[in-house]
């Protein structure tokens, strides 16, 4: 099932300036929306992703910071958590969360990275005989996790989204070099995903933002020397070439996360309406 799209606001045009019209109640706001969020460590995706609507968490094993954070009382401390270890229960407790009782507005999973893991291991388990070398070879096994076991997820989560939950997808970043056709290659921060799972959840991701560090780089005799008093934090919502992000409807290119998840999820309500 597709996922029910946003209508774009219109702008309007007069005489003496340009103006975006306010949409009628109930227009679209209301919708749910689904949203990759990816980052540095450290940078607040998981308390910006705690503050949404209710929130619900799906975690891997090894992915504990929702459970710090409640620790130290930085999130409300009831939030519910589920920790999954493999690829099945991941996908049995997504369809489980799309029952219309659950309370929950938003489901968060947190990591991609973790949960492609589980699902490369359960393809390699089942079709290579759990060879990651023949797995790997010439990327046919990722590729084909790609086009089964991660789309039939993004497809359990649509239709979480159908039954009207808001979906937060935490990524890893990673750094990787960008292959330019048209000049000198670059380094650019993406998702740390295979490049085909990415490709996917990317072409059905409404938002996808990136989060990191704003650093100011001052020169100190011949070297370049970063600011450490620098280091405001940043959600950046449309692409760029030095990330991967997307903004379903008309909003700025970045906006402050300020000082707390709370401040940082607020701004992003406040920048795009979801």
């Amino acid at each position: 099932m597709a996922t029910q799209a946003r209508r774009r606001r219109k702008t309007t045009t007069s005489k003496s300036k340009t103006t975006t019209p306010k949409p009628p109640a109930n227009d679209y706001d209301d919708l749910p929306y689904n949203m990759v969020l990816h980052g540095l460590p450290g940078v607040g995706k998981t308390s910006f992703a705690a503050n949404s609507p209710s929130p619900h968490f799906i975690i891997g094993k090894n992915e504990r910071g929702v459970m710090k954070l409640k620790k130290r009382r930085l999130i409300d401390t009831s939030i519910p958590v589920d920790t999954v270890t493999d690829w099945q229960e991941l996908i049995g407790k997504v369809n489980e969360l799309a029952d219309a009782s659950m309370p929950h507005k938003t489901v968060v999973l947190d990591s991609a990275t973790v949960f492609e893991k589980m699902c490369f291991q359960y393809m390699c388990d089942k079709d290579y005989g759990g060879q990651f070398t023949d797995f790997y070879l010439y990327s046919k096994g990722p590729k084909q996790a790609a086009n089964r076991e991660w789309t039939e997820l993004l497809d359990a989560l649509t239709d979480l989204a159908d039954a009207g939950k808001n979906l937060i997808f935490i990524a890893h970043s990673a750094a990787i070099n960008f292959q330019n056709p048209e000049g000198p290659d670059y380094t650019r921060w993406v998702p740390r995903l295979d490049t085909k799972t990415w490709e996917i959840t990317n072409a059905w991701a409404e938002y996808v933002l990136f989060a990191n560090f704003h650093v100011n780089v001052e020169k100190v005799g011949l070297r370049d020397k970063a600011d450490t008093t620098s280091g405001s934090r940043w959600l950046n919502l449309q692409w760029n070439p030095a990330y991967d992000a997307k903004c379903l409807s008309e909003c700025d290119p970045s906006i402050e996360m300020g000082s707390s998840g709370k401040e940082a999820y607020a701004n992003f309500v406040k920048e795009v309406g979801a």
